[in-house]
């Protein structure tokens, strides 16, 4: 039986493709170890901070603005909750970019 076992590049010719794998690999997880610290530090800064969306900002100044202001157009559909409204949103965004990731993997082939 013979055993698998990784063997140096014969060539130099195929030693730049693996360090440039090598590379690659080491900015992938970099980007993705800053995607996470981007995410984590306004919890970790500001543990008892309220986050709330650009539409209650918005309707809380409408309504300190213009107190007899009345909505002249209604949502076809609400959703049941804020929890379902949340991953509507995050389903509408990682469509989104999923379809931009695939255009622009298109275009650079």
């Amino acid at each position: 039986m013979s055993e698998a076992t990784a063997e140096e590049p014969s060539s130099p010719s195929e030693r730049p493709a693996l360090e440039g794998r090598t590379k690659s690999t080491r900015a992938n997880v970099l980007l993705l170890g800053l995607a996470a610290l981007i995410v984590a530090a306004p919890l970790v800064l500001s543990p008892g901070a309220q986050f709330s969306g650009t539409d209650d900002a918005a309707r809380e100044l409408v309504a300190a603005a213009h107190p007899d202001y009345r909505r002249w157009a209604t949502p076809l559909w609400e959703p049941p909750g804020k929890e379902v409204e949340s991953l509507l949103f995050a389903l509408q965004a990682a469509i989104g970019a999923g379809l931009l990731g695939y255009v622009i993997g298109r275009r650079r082939k």
